[in-house]
């Protein structure tokens, strides 16, 4: 049932602005609402404040409606514009959902086929080459660690060597301590081989650390063969040569019966005596220019004929064989008593 009071007023409504504004709804809220507050009015307010209550409103309201298209005018544009090329954006979004949807069979499928091929439950090269690739970069610390261990064991073995031949005491601190940083440096390699056998990289680099040991040794050896060399650094090395060439220290097996001497010490004794002998050779190749001296005496003398006394001359050949002796003598004594002190270590 309509409102009688809407009723009464609805002539009026086309009086005024009639080609801009609809006529409200009966049903409108706000239409109701105030048909109710026009109820609860007298009749001097409604010919006298009501009125210029209208016209407050309306003007608050033209007033509000300045400011917010001054602040937001482009906004109120730009919705426009977009609400005019609405009709024209709805049936191309329609297209290309329907070009999207006819697209999705083919994307499951291939999808489907990326899965299978590249699945981690089967066998594939390609995902295998990636997961090495992967394992390297996160090891790539690691990895460079290891690859430099035969270099850290050049150089230590290097540096060795060089303070070995140094002679002095500061020099044969160093070399121990760069002979033991090679034996730690060997172990450790020698114990990755041990952990990864089948790995070609720690097997080459076990095959370039065996070759710097026997780089080693040789250098040991070598030290073996100074002049003037002393029973504790003959005790060094031989210590050196059993660590780095534990195969020169087994002691030799024969079905005979052995012998006291170098019967416990292995190789090393024997290797020891032959250094020891290649020294004292070339100490007594030294004394060539004056055995040389002596046989162009000797010649001479042997050519001058009877004399009245054969035993005038002969100083060179005395000056070589006193020499020669002496040299003889000195180092078949260091020789002897230093390898029957080592034998006795061994022994020990």
């Amino acid at each position: 049932m309509a409102d009688p009071l809407y009723d009464l007023l609805a002539p009026y409504f086309d009086q005024q602005d009639a080609p801009a504004k609809p006529v409200p709804s009966p049903s409108d809220p706000t239409t109701q609402a105030y048909l109710a507050r026009l109820a609860t009015l007298s009749l001097p307010s409604l010919s006298s404040s009501e009125p210029q209550s209208l016209a407050q409103s309306s003007a608050s309201t033209v007033r509000s409606l300045q400011a917010l298209s001054k602040r937001s005018h482009k906004s109120i544009i730009a919705s426009s514009s977009s609400l005019s090329s609405l009709s024209s954006s709805l049936p191309q979004l329609a297209r290309h959902a329907a070009e999207l949807q006819g697209a999705l069979p083919e994307l499951e499928t291939a999808s489907a086929h990326f899965e299978k091929t590249y699945s981690r439950s089967t066998e594939n090269a390609i995902l295998d080459r990636r997961r090495k690739a992967m394992l390297l970069a996160r090891n790539v610390d690691r990895v460079a660690d290891v690859l430099e261990l035969p270099t850290l064991l050049s150089s230590a073995i290097s540096s060795s060597g060089a303070a070995q031949g140094a002679g002095t005491a500061a020099a044969s601190g160093l070399s121990n301590s760069s002979y033991a940083s090679a034996l730690d440096l060997h172990a450790h390699i020698k114990r990755l081989h041990t952990l990864y056998p089948n790995v070609g990289l720690v097997t080459e680099i076990s095959t370039q650390a065996e070759q710097e040991m026997k780089g080693m040794a040789t250098n040991l050896i070598t030290s073996l063969q100074a002049q003037g060399i002393k029973l504790a650094g003959a005790m060094r090395t031989i210590g050196w040569l059993r660590r780095v060439a534990p195969e020169l220290d087994q002691a030799w097996n024969y079905d005979q019966k052995r012998t006291s001497i170098g019967s416990n010490e292995g190789a090393l004794g024997s290797l020891f005596l032959v250094c020891r002998l290649a020294n004292l050779l070339s100490t007594l190749e030294a004394l060539d220019p004056l055995r040389e001296l002596a046989d162009q005496e000797a010649v001479r003398r042997s050519n001058g004929g009877k004399n009245k006394d054969n035993w005038a001359g002969g100083q060179q050949t005395e000056r070589y064989l006193k020499r020669y002796i002496e040299i003889f003598r000195e180092q078949s004594f260091a020789i002897i008593s230093m390898y029957c002190t080592v034998q006795e270590v061994w022994a020990g």
